[in-house]
């Protein structure tokens, strides 16, 4: 028996977002991570404390506090350009979230952790490489069921941990290992759970007794120890107490029905069985499943069909709510059976298909992940790995374009004055320099806005009679999704007034936002559509026609992409591809 969190329904891979600011802030740093160390932990006093609450906050499992405090430590970090300081912040921040099965989008912050860690693995500190390897192991092992890969990640950690004599987190991991094992049905995974259970009695430490007592428990009750399993699950039990594990006790109540059926112990058995059924309200969708599939299996075996089926009603819903496989797979036959049992032979085959099907979903997926695990035991090399997190840049483009527009055009503005000053000023560049030297200002608003998407927080999505500063905020941050998402510029008759529509406002409230933070709501657009042209242009590969160009991106006709791209650029757009294409050469 085993109490595990099942699959997420988040299916997505793990591919850097390379259009989060954050991360293509951390994409830049990583050429400099690739060869200089990063920096011993010399943290301020304000993030020192920040790591001590959120170590108190995971310890206490009061995870909705230990994600707060880690948003705030990667914000402190990124305020004083403390690089461990903030991957320790996202770490501790994603770790919470996944404990708790809270439903906030982390994903971006999990890319950011797996395109900085080969980094941090390689020339970081240990500290943050060894909660990264642990959080990406969590991620693949908790939100995926991707084992293997978790475990990679968990060896990584453990490497990492034993070697800076960290004992509590060499626990954690042992732990973790162990339960990979358990779940793989692997029998030396046993040395992993002892290993962690001896350490912790050792250094006395309540919060890691008690996750190693629950894993020695889960062990011999698979190897059908039951009565070991419910002394060590007793002594979990008595820690929680202490230590105001409420939340645990769903988990601990449900085991003990488990062993206690398993002896023969029926009416202890169901005693348990109800109190986790009528204390796990209000807990985690997997905890409300695990104790429902549980106890209905009890009934079933005591001859109690409709009242197993009664359960699993609820059972049901949240598995497929939330896509838990692991739970589909256990669920599914018991009903078979039930309904078999009670004569319903056509709900009966029903729920036996659908066990065939999500069986076969679990193999199909299982297989997928077998060979994704050959591209992390062959690393590539750093320079392999800049290129894929800037080929992931280029096919990744979702959001914030102009931030990543603003860097792109620095950088080649970069390359055309040193140009310049090797090539003695050649005329034609210099009309590029010259204007983008004029609107220094604008190049100032684009770092702003840059600067400010990193530390936004989502705006709560509620109506709100007035146009006040978090209502305003909302609607600019769900325009600025529809162009850099979407990609609307690209209509050439987008008004206001459709704008408005697409963003559940009306022109009045989306003027006065476009006004306040971007001028007219003609030149927010050509803006983008701009943007994007400069883009196709500057990449002298490119053949695709002028006129072609400028619809693409949504300009009305060629003479209007003409006009606009002159007075913004101080050349035309022919002129601007020759010079590209010309530097191109010469480089």
């Amino acid at each position: 028996m085993t109490h595990t969190h099942p699959s997420y329904s988040d299916k997505r891979s793990i591919i850097p977002d390379s259009t989060n600011p954050r991360t293509i802030y951390l994409m830049l740093l990583t050429l400099i991570l690739s060869y200089i160390p990063v920096s011993a932990a010399n943290h301020s006093s304000r993030i020192n404390s920040l790591i001590e609450e959120c170590k108190s906050a995971v310890d206490g499992r009061r995870y909705s506090n230990a994600a707060k405090k880690g948003e705030e430590l990667a914000s402190a970090g990124n305020s004083e350009g403390d690089s461990v300081a903030f991957m320790l912040g996202l770490c501790y921040k994603v770790n919470a979230l996944i404990s708790s099965q809270d439903t906030t989008d982390y994903l971006s912050d999990i890319n950011t952790i797996k395109v900085m860690y080969p980094a941090f693995k390689k020339n970081g500190n240990k500290e943050a490489a060894a909660k990264m390897a642990q959080t990406l192991g969590k991620y693949n092992h908790l939100v995926h069921n991707a084992y293997s890969q978790s475990l990679q990640y968990y060896l990584d950690a453990l490497k990492i941990h034993e070697s800076t004599k960290n004992d509590i987190e060499t626990i954690a991991d042992l732990s973790l290992i162990a339960v990979i094992y358990l779940h793989k049905q692997e029998p030396s995974g046993w040395d992993y759970a002892i290993k962690a259970y001896n350490k912790a009695k050792d250094i006395r430490h309540m919060p890691s007794i008690y996750i190693t007592a629950a894993n020695m428990a889960n062990y011999l009750c698979n190897n059908r120890d039951f009565q070991g399993a419910i002394t060590h699950i007793k002594e979990a039990f008595e820690i929680a107490d202490i230590l105001h594990y409420d939340t645990e006790r769903t988990y601990l109540n449900t085991f003990l029905g488990s062993a206690y059926e398993s002896t023969g112990q029926s009416t202890l058995a169901e005693k348990y069985y109800k109190v986790a059924m009528k204390i796990s309200e209000g807990t985690t969708p997997s905890d409300i499943a695990y104790a429902g599939i549980k106890y209905a299996i009890f009934l079933k075996s005591n001859g109690r069909y409709q009242e197993a089926l009664d359960i699993t009603k609820n059972v049901e819903s949240i598995a497929n709510r939330f896509h838990f496989t692991t739970f589909q797979a256990q669920l599914y036959p018991l009903v078979s059976e039930c309904h078999e049992a009670l004569g319903n032979y056509r709900m009966a085959l029903d729920y036996q298909r659908k066990y065939m099907d999500v069986n076969k979903r679990i193999m199909t997926e299982e297989k997928e992940r077998e060979f994704s695990i050959l591209d992390l035991r062959y690393r590539i090399s750093e320079e392999k790995r800049i290129n894929a997190a800037q080929s992931i840049d280029l096919l990744n483009r979702k959001r914030q374009r102009d931030a990543i527009l603003a860097i792109a055009i620095i950088l080649l503005l970069s390359g055309i004055v040193s140009f310049i000053y090797y090539r003695k000023r050649m005329s034609s560049l210099k009309t590029i320099v010259r204007h983008h030297l004029e609107n220094a200002e604008s190049e100032k608003r684009l770092k702003e806005k840059y600067e400010s998407i990193i530390s936004r927080i989502p705006e709560p999505t509620k109506k709100q009679t007035s146009l006040d500063n978090d209502r305003m905020t909302q609607i600019y941050t769900g325009l600025e999704t529809l162009m850099n998402e979407d990609k609307v510029y690209r209509q050439s008759d987008l008004s206001l007034e459709k704008a408005a529509t697409m963003l559940n406002t009306n022109r009045t409230y989306l003027s006065q936002v476009v006004n306040e933070k971007a001028g007219s709501f003609a030149s927010y657009v050509n803006r983008y559509r701009l943007q994007e042209a400069i883009e196709i242009l500057s990449d002298p590969k490119n053949t695709e026609s002028l006129k072609s160009i400028g619809i693409s991106v949504g300009f009305s006709s060629p003479s209007n992409f003409y006009t606009i791209f002159r007075q913004k650029m101080g050349m035309s757009p022919s002129l601007f591809r020759e010079n590209v294409r010309n530097l191109s050469g010469k480089d």
